[in-house]
């Protein structure tokens, strides 16, 4: 399963007739402060906690005002559309529609929702989950199922009280779906942070938090599998070439990393600052399993330059794994995607609301021939700067 599109209609800085932004999956958004980069990756969070008190994290982080693009017309709502592929290897692909409608009560946030499945000529759709004037229903063919949910519910979404896995079990697939999308862009890394420190052995180890705090014991799953060590101990001798190996020591409930350079074995709270980040960062990208949908926010923060058309190298190897999403304001970064610009999107803020706009790579071939697409965007060629 994979995000095709998302449409987002009075959300953030994003306006009522904002334009649909189709995604690939290297999707690699430039642009100025402000424009509306990380307000689009908002939108994952929100996806992320539909299966968890959705409410509640909507009001958690502000009123219905808080939420609602700052032009719109007070009856306008916001309203977030996701569309998603389901690949089939015996068929032809199923398309659905995810569609999240916020609205105001006494101020508050609150929500309803639908689900379309679209029919094969991509414009007419049969809704499977909604609502009609008796209240809540699942469809399956001609009848509708009004008992698979639960109604005493208030704030929590479909994903969190649909029951009928044997009814429908897209719903399901696609509830699933949200809660993996993963998402970094805390890279806290200074001497005190929980990446560094001995972590505990019994948080998660199949998936890599946000925060890096179980690092070591995601750690364990590249020990057990040769091939992606060996990849990964060799995206790490990039930054230095004494690097040979890296290992989790567990002492009662704690686990440690370590690092091998050269005769030296060196703990993480002793690691340099750069080193680390880049660790946690080739953890994300090297994994032969990874979340459908990885966001990072900045990754080149705190690398050394040099380092950097490393980081997009990793990104395009990535992307014929999982979905991603990310946010940059390298330049460097962006240079090292000259052969494939169409991954990146092109953020600017208008009056009428945040635009994403795709590079054509068709139209950038002549100017790239004699110039990286990095200094394209620095000198004004691409659009996403501030003058």
């Amino acid at each position: 399963m994979r995000i095709d599109a998302i449409k987002l209609s009075n959300f953030l800085s994003f306006g009522p007739d904002s334009p649909i932004v189709p995604l690939q999956n290297l999707n690699v958004m430039i642009g100025s402060n402000g424009s509306g980069k990380s307000n689009f990756v908002e939108v994952l969070e929100i996806l992320k906690r539909t299966k968890y008190d959705l409410g509640r994290f909507l009001n958690s982080r502000g009123a219905f005002s808080d939420w609602k693009f700052r032009n719109a017309e007070e009856s306008e709502f916001i309203q977030i559309d996701v569309f998603l592929c389901v690949k089939s290897i015996v068929q032809s692909p199923d398309r659905y529609v995810y569609s999240l409608y916020i609205h105001p009560i006494g101020g508050l946030a609150y929500f309803s929702e639908s689900i379309d499945l679209l029919n094969s000529d991509g414009k007419n759709f049969t809704r499977i989950f909604g609502v009609d004037r008796d209240g809540e229903y699942v469809r399956v063919g001609d009848s509708l199922y009004r008992d698979q949910v639960d109604p005493d519910s208030a704030g929590k979404s479909i994903f969190q009280r649909y029951a009928g896995d044997k009814i429908r079990g897209d719903i399901f697939a696609i509830s699933n779906f949200f809660e993996s999308i993963s998402i970094f862009d805390a890279w806290q890394t200074g001497r005190e942070s929980s990446i560094r420190l001995p972590q505990r052995t019994d948080v998660p180890e199949a998936i890599l938090l946000r925060d890096g705090s179980n690092l070591s014991m995601f750690l364990q799953q590249y020990k057990r599998d040769l091939k992606a060590k060996s990849n990964l101990v060799k995206k790490l001798s990039i930054l230095k070439e004494d690097i040979r190996d890296f290992d989790v020591m567990v002492t009662g409930n704690l686990v440690q990393l370590f690092l091998h350079e050269g005769q030296d074995v060196v703990s993480a709270m002793r690691i340099s600052d750069g080193t680390i980040r880049f660790i946690f960062l080739a953890a994300i990208l090297c994994h032969p399993k990874p979340p459908h949908v990885v966001s990072l926010e900045e990754p080149e923060l705190g690398l050394h330059p040099d380092i950097i058309p490393h980081v997009a190298e990793m990104l395009i190897e990535a992307s014929a794994r999982t979905q991603l999403i990310v946010t940059t304001h390298s330049e460097i970064l962006i240079d090292a995607l000259s052969a494939v610009p169409e991954c990146v999107l092109v953020a600017e803020r208008h009056p009428t609301g945040s635009v994403l706009r795709r590079l054509d790579k068709e139209k950038l071939a002549p100017m790239l021939e004699d110039r990286q697409l990095g200094q394209l965007w620095a000198a004004g060629e691409l659009g996403g700067n501030r003058w």
